[in-house]
């Protein structure tokens, strides 16, 4: 008995610091500071990158940065975007994105977007690029999008075209030619507008966007728009006042070469749609513009093999022999295992075509030779050894405890004050029941006669509670709301108290008791007030882009799939959709759904959220790989009474009140919810809503 209450005495206290730690004054902000004095301060450094001795020059930083006593944003942004490109070099991927976070993390804590705009497009910009080595391409989009979106609000055209062109070829890349068109606009219209460059500069890279426009609209077959921005191009490159460098005869060269690379382009769309005697013409043009000894010789020889198969497919024999030997003398001054791959197809086929079957098995088996090497080339660019990913998780760690560091002092001032204020409140309490206890004798006849008076108010109550259900319902309402706000501080604040490194097993355990007990007994009273008055349901209901509320739903649950090593997956180039409902009570289906699926799932598993629009409904599903129902669980999955009550696949608590009242929300709107389930296999649920509510 004495444990029990040693512990409640114990839970009470922490509970009390928790509130009180909650109402503590901000701690001061970090300044911003300015980019001319970070440079001062860091100017030792600049000897150790010039003579291209980097890792030198991050020991340098690192003592200077430790003897600022108060550092600015800018030199936190020298410090860790440093460090971030300095681990990308040395391929430490999962460092290079745990700096670039941590940046963020203390500029969003001490400035806003506008004032720090310049810090946090390179640190996401980092950030993204890091994910794309780990070819994490999901993350990495999100972080290039929420780069250019502040550039965009908030930086000049120089920087924004830049930006806009990293992420198109980023784009491209991945084959996601839609997206990278109109971030290749993008680029086109700042770099146009961006005066701060010089004219040669700014043109060379007019002409390479326009190329790069009509190349996706090739790849997705729009021919007409590929036309359009190929003579664009051309045009622009022959225009009298067009300079592509400086110096008179690099932009001559640039320009040459460009009309080549263009050409070959337009050839390529030629031959697609079957207009050869077109093509072989642009293919030949392009060969000759680049045939020289500064030319695109990379280019030349694609654009030759690429002749080479039109002749192949017509059988011009003669016109092959001589494309042949040409790219013969080419491999003698520059050449790849591609381009040799693609030479001893073309001769391997010449051969056949010429019924000279010994030496077409000879190039047969030269053309495998290489293609194995090609391949082994391309597997060679697989992640590194497991070893490189230890140390990049260990280096991990003193990252975090780097980033925590300026929270150390606070939170031990924190705790002390706490404990102080908790030992004046307990002293107060124990004085004033003393003094209470002392004046209940002279106030026994008066408390008497209010008790009367109360008892009476009470029987008065007590007869209209039995009279209206109503209205014991709303004061049940009325003290649950009462109750949720103190216990949703206490849940977010034991929260970030259980992360510290620094509680004692002992005092971690009983946090973690304060929010496990404080968050159930939340989701218990949320579900509660949806029970009581899901009967009477209200639609506030207004236009809402369902794309962007399923988005929105994932981000706040997406720390919940993390502690589980799950993955949400959700079409990130769905079209926006906007459908009239009530966006609250919607988005509590969807969190209430995928909490299920993630609660059920395992470890390491994957988690689809999908929507396929129809003429007149939307179906959303969400799917799991999770434990599954039998058929007898899944046809009380919606029932009024909470019968199929199951822990999660890590003893999570479950109350079995959310389905109901989400079938509810659902068919409010005119919708039905569904479910379909296999054990062991997984569950999938169905919203199917109408477009026109």
């Amino acid at each position: 008995m004495m444990g029990k209450l040693y512990i409640g005495w114990r839970t009470a206290i922490i509970g009390l610091a928790i509130v009180l730690a909650a109402c503590n004054s901000k701690r001061q902000k970090i300044p911003l500071g300015s980019v001319d004095a970070t440079k001062h301060r860091f100017q030792p450094i600049d000897i150790y990158f010039e003579s291209n001795n980097p890792k030198q020059g991050l020991r340098v930083v690192d003592s200077i940065f430790r003897t600022l006593k108060q550092p600015t944003l800018y030199d936190f942004d020298l410090y860790y975007n440093g460090h971030s490109s300095y681990a990308a070099a040395d391929t430490l991927y999962y460092q290079q994105v745990n700096y670039a976070d941590t940046l963020i993390d203390i500029v969003k804590k001490n400035s806003s977007e506008e004032a720090a705009s310049t810090i946090l497009v390179n640190a996401y910009f980092n950030k993204a690029a890091g994910y794309y080595n780990l070819q994490n391409l999901a993350l990495a989009n999100e972080s290039y999008f929420k780069a250019f979106a502040i550039a965009e609000k908030f930086g000049n055209n120089s920087s924004k075209s830049n930006l806009a062109y990293d992420i198109a070829m980023k784009m491209y890349q991945q084959k996601k030619y839609d997206t990278a068109i109109n971030y290749f606009k993008y680029s086109y219209k700042y770099n146009i507008a961006n005066t701060e460059i010089p004219v040669p500069h700014r043109n060379n890279k007019t002409q390479e966007l326009l190329d790069n426009i009509g190349l996706c609209y090739t790849h997705l077959q729009s021919n007409d728009s590929a036309f359009r921005y190929y003579r664009a191009c051309i045009d622009f490159l022959n225009t009298d006042s067009n300079q592509l460098a400086v110096e008179n005869k690099n932009s001559k060269i640039r320009k040459r070469c460009a009309l080549g690379v263009v050409h070959g382009n337009l050839a390529k769309v030629y031959a697609s749609l079957g207009k050869t005697d077109t093509a072989i013409t642009l293919y030949k043009t392009a060969i000759d513009y680049n045939n020289f000894k500064e030319g695109d010789i990379h280019d030349l020889q694609t654009c030759a093999t690429q002749l080479g198969n039109i002749y192949i497919h017509e059988k011009r024999i003669q016109e092959l022999k001589v494309l042949l030997e040409f790219l013969q003398q080419t491999l003698t001054s520059f050449t790849s295992v591609g381009t040799k791959v693609a030479v001893e197809k073309l001769a391997y086929n010449y051969y056949l075509l010429v019924n000279k079957p010994v030496l077409a098995l000879q190039k047969l088996q030269a053309f495998n030779q290489l293609n194995d090497s090609l391949l082994k080339i391309e597997a060679s660019k697989a992640p590194q050894d497991i070893t490189k990913e230890l140390k990049d998780r260990e280096q991990q760690l003193q990252i975090s405890l780097l980033k925590k560091s300026n929270e150390i002092s606070v939170l031990y001032n924190w705790a002390f004050g706490i404990f102080l204020l908790v030992a004046l409140v307990i002293a107060v309490l124990v004085f004033t029941y003393y003094k209470k206890e002392k004046r209940n004798l002279h106030q026994q006849a008066k408390l008497t006669d209010e008790i009367r008076e109360q008892k009476k108010e009470i029987e008065i109550v007590v007869e209209e509670l039995g009279k209206s259900n109503q209205q014991k319902e709303r004061l049940m309402n009325i003290m649950a709301h009462e109750l949720r706000s103190p216990i949703s501080g206490i849940t977010a604040v034991a929260s970030s108290l259980k992360e510290s490194e620094y509680l004692s097993p002992q005092d971690a355990e009983l946090v973690g008791m304060i929010e496990q007990t404080s968050s159930n007994t939340l989701s218990l009273i949320n579900q509660l007030l949806e029970e009581k008055n899901h009967h009477a349901m209200v639609l506030k209901l207004e236009k809402v882009n369902i794309v962007a509320l399923i988005k929105k739903v994932i981000t706040l649950l997406q720390y919940k799939a993390s502690e589980k090593e799950q993955t949400i997956v959700f079409d990130e180039s769905t079209k926006p959709l906007a459908i009239h409902l009530d966006a609250e009570k919607m988005e509590r289906v969807l969190i209430n759904l995928l909490t299920n699926a993630i609660k059920f799932s395992h470890r390491q598993a994957t988690i689809w959220v999908g929507m396929e629009a129809g003429a007149s409904t939307i179906i959303l599903t969400v799917k799991d790989e999770g434990i599954g129902m039998s058929g007898s669980q899944l046809s009380q999955l919606f029932s009024e009474e909470p019968t199929l009550v199951r822990a999660g696949t890590m003893g999570e608590k479950s109350f079995g009140l959310g389905l109901p009242i989400c079938k509810q929300i659902v068919e409010s709107h005119g919708g039905t919810l569904t479910a379909t389930s296999t054990e062991q296999v997984g569950t999938t649920f169905y919203i199917q809503l109408p477009i026109n509510t």
